[in-house]
């Protein structure tokens, strides 16, 4: 085993696990940065599993969507090799490391990683075509494979909850990030022009997960989980079933209220989802308002 901490020269450390979805990758990130501020190792990062890689755009796809600000300070000699990893284990064995709360994970990944400029001008356009004053709902509806790491929540218990927040929040609008086709369609039959969403690149119409198929080009299927991950930290609430792509919204704006609707199955318990709290009341009480 290579550990981080056996380096004092430095480190490069390429990420390669086809298991794991866009955001698990970048939770990596943390205490490997963590580990590296704490002992003074320079580190690189890469991030080359192929169900994101777009060959043509390089083999690192976080690169695609972030730029490393720390790139022209690291002092690693330029012949290091890289040492590919699996699981997170493989580099970082330090557990204090490994726990982190929303404002450290954000001050950790963001003194080295920005936006680049483009995610940010999407955005902002997004928002733009909303009236201006109403709240801001954030629902993340994870469908597909997750029943596997946590109850799956009902279509019709997540409207009944979105009922609830439009109840007490006549103005508002409804962001929706969600990997399945349905569940768009869903909520534009009963939420018309209150929705909003991305034009994703794909959604998921057969109960498969995207991150899995090599059906779709992978630098496609990173802009979609980037752009709604970002998308739902702009909004006022966020409400969502398990998943650490909307768990990572919270990251990126930690002052963002948000409430996980089901909890992850005791062996599923990750951050960032194991410190949020749950959402209040349960769904035969949804006429009732939250709070």
């Amino acid at each position: 085993m290579t550990m981080l901490v056996d380096h004092a020269e430095g480190m490069r450390i390429a990420i390669n696990n086809p298991n794991l979805g866009f955001f698990a990758h970048l939770t990596w990130y943390v205490p490997i940065l963590t580990v590296s501020a704490q002992r003074n190792i320079p580190v690189e990062i890469a991030s080359i599993s192929p169900q994101y890689v777009s060959p043509e755009r390089g083999p690192d796809f976080v690169g695609y969507f972030f730029i490393d600000r720390g790139a022209a300070q690291r002092t690693i000699p330029p012949d290091l090799p890289w040492t590919t990893i699996r699981t997170i284990g493989d580099v970082v064995a330090d557990d204090d490391a490994l726990q982190s709360g929303f404002e450290n994970a954000h001050r950790v990944f963001f003194d080295r990683y920005a936006f680049r400029p483009w995610v940010t001008k999407v955005l902002d356009t997004l928002l733009q075509s909303r009236s201006a004053g109403g709240r801001l709902i954030g629902i993340h509806y994870r469908g597909t494979d997750k029943q596997s790491e946590a109850p799956r929540t009902a279509y019709a218990d997540m409207l009944a909850i979105i009922d609830r927040e439009l109840a007490q929040s006549p103005d508002a609008d409804i962001f929706l990030a969600t990997d399945e086709a349905h569940f768009v369609h869903a909520c534009r039959l009963r939420y018309g022009n209150r929705l909003l969403f991305l034009p994703d690149f794909a959604r998921s119409t057969d109960g498969q997960p995207l991150h899995h198929s090599r059906k779709h080009d992978g630098y496609h299927l990173g802009r979609d989980a980037v752009l709604n991950c970002a998308m739902l930290s702009r909004c006022n609430i966020v409400i969502k079933t398990p998943s650490i792509l909307s768990g990572w919204a919270k990251i990126l704006n930690p002052a963002l209220e948000m409430y996980l609707v089901a909890r992850p199955f005791s062996n599923c318990t990750w951050f960032p989802d194991r410190a949020l709290p749950s959402y209040p009341g349960n769904i035969e009480s949804m006429t009732e308002p939250r709070g």
